[in-house]
């Protein structure tokens, strides 16, 4: 309990320190949720996206911890970088915020744009089948519990150098400490880090990412 306590002061102070927000969610404005058509490997599905305070797009429905795709989707999905909204306003798409994922079980890869800065608490939790997710180069935070019982990922694409900031242990399950591989640019900051260093790495060549080519 102690050492858990410490934890949890220390993470509260490095995240005031870097000026990285506590809550993953952006209060949702009354009628500002909207629907997009997004890119799969199979067509297109309707994915439900809203616009923040900050005038950007996130993914999912804002403090509300509830799918924003199809929950029997499968395959492969492409997350653009840019929706529109309703009324013609082009919005920059930077985070996933909560649960926007859980419980799609059946869904195995999962590509997320360059624009992504935030995924919120359990925004991949209980995906069971998911293999394969790329983070992006500008990713900033990841919350607690966003890949929890992920336990079939195999593979996790890190785009950017720097590690992204992890607020506690859950991020991903205890399970893939022994079935999941980092794969991540040469850099050793992963290997140092006190979270992603436990994991297994590789330095295999890091596909490129298109959501106009699923």
């Amino acid at each position: 309990m102690k050492q858990k306590l410490i934890h949890l002061t220390f993470t509260l102070f490095v995240a005031s320190v870097l000026q990285i927000p506590f809550s993953p969610v952006h209060a949702e404005k009354k009628g500002k949720g909207f629907m997009v058509q997004v890119r799969t490997d199979k067509g297109e599905i309707p994915v439900r996206f809203y616009e923040t305070e900050e005038h950007h797009a996130w993914l999912g429905y804002g403090e509300y911890n509830h799918p924003a795709i199809p929950i029997d989707m499968t395959g492969e999905i492409f997350i653009p970088d840019c929706v529109t909204t309703p009324d013609g306003h082009r919005l920059v798409v930077n985070g996933i915020s909560r649960g926007a994922f859980q419980g799609c079980r059946n869904i195995a890869k999962i590509h997320l744009p360059n624009t992504i800065q935030y995924i919120s608490d359990y925004s991949f939790q209980f995906c069971s089948s998911l293999r394969e997710i790329n983070f992006p180069g500008k990713l900033k935070v990841i919350y607690p519990l966003a890949f929890e019982n992920c336990n079939a990922l195999q593979r996790v694409f890190m785009r950017n150098i720097n590690p992204p900031f992890v607020y506690a242990e859950g991020v991903f399950s205890e399970r893939s400490r022994q079935t999941l591989t980092i794969v991540y640019y040469f850099t050793n900051k992963y290997v140092t880090d006190p979270y992603f260093s436990k994991f297994r790495y590789s330095t295999e060549l890091i596909p490129s990412y298109s959501e106009q080519q699923p």
